[in-house]
Order: C-alpha cells, then structure tokens, then sequence
C-alpha cells in the first residue's frame, strides 16, 4: 500500500505551454481547459477542452493535434479587466443607442439618432472592440514558445 501511494506521487502533471513574447511569463493549458487554436493549413479556429496532454500533441475535442502543427493559441480566458471592459463596452453601446432610438421613436422626435446619442454610443463601442482585440492576443508559434511541460 505504500508502495502504491508513493508511485503515484511521483507522476507529473503536464501542460501545453506557452511562453510570451519578451517575457518571462508562461501560460499554462492543463486536461479540462478551454483554448482556442489555429491549425497551420485550416481555415477555422479549433475552441475546445483539452482533453488529454501526451508527449508532442494535445488531443481537443477527439481531435489530436502535434504541438508543431498549431500556427497561434489565443487565450479565451485572458485578463478579467479585458473581459469586463469588452463586455461593458459593447453591451453598454448597443443597450443605450436602442433605448434612446426607441424613445425618440415612441415619442415621435425627430431625428431619430441624435448627435447626443453617437456621442455617448460610440466612446462605449470603441472600448468595447479596443478592450476585445487586446483579449483575444494571439500568441504565434515560432517553433519554441509552445511545447508541453511536465510540472
């Protein structure tokens, strides 16, 4: 029984790791999260769990991809003031224009999309997509910044 306990101790956790550019930062991917990928010679992002980590590829989605065939990861769950920002601005934007265009229209104002109203949408819709670009940071594989790590 000892024997057991200490021999699955010893077993590592991988991870699909990535390194930013410049820094010294890494982001780590473990089994059950979420990412998204881009697949060299695809047209579409790859957005699942990953599944299982081996020693060169990572399977996501019953899909197994070589760490050498992923073109860019981006990092869906990336800072919350990012997400919080992206969220608000654009929301906050598309909720006020519609209730100020749907008052002047019950109330037969005219124009129906006042100056006042751009100006107060459009500072809110361009956080909002500022906010969402810097979210969605694609890192690029270079051929050494994406590799899997035994912790």
């Amino acid at each position: 029984m000892l024997l057991f306990t200490m021999q699955t101790a010893a077993v590592a956790q991988t991870s699909l790791a990535v390194d930013k550019k410049g820094k010294v930062k890494r982001i780590h991917f473990y089994r059950g999260d979420i990412i998204t990928i881009k697949i060299k010679e695809e047209k579409n992002n790859l957005t699942g769990f990953i599944e299982m980590i081996e020693d060169s590829a990572v399977i996501i989605e019953g899909r197994k991809i070589n760490v050498n065939q992923i073109e860019y990861v981006i990092n869906p769950q990336g800072p919350f003031i990012w997400r919080l920002l992206s969220q608000l601005g654009i929301k906050g934007a598309i909720i006020y224009f519609t209730l100020d265009t749907g008052n002047r229209v019950i109330n037969n104002e005219k124009p129906i999309v006042d100056e006042k109203t751009l100006k107060v949408t459009l500072p809110f819709l361009v956080v909002g997509v500022v906010a969402t670009l810097i979210k969605n940071k694609k890192y690029r594989n270079n051929g050494s910044n994406i590799k899997i790590v035994k912790l």
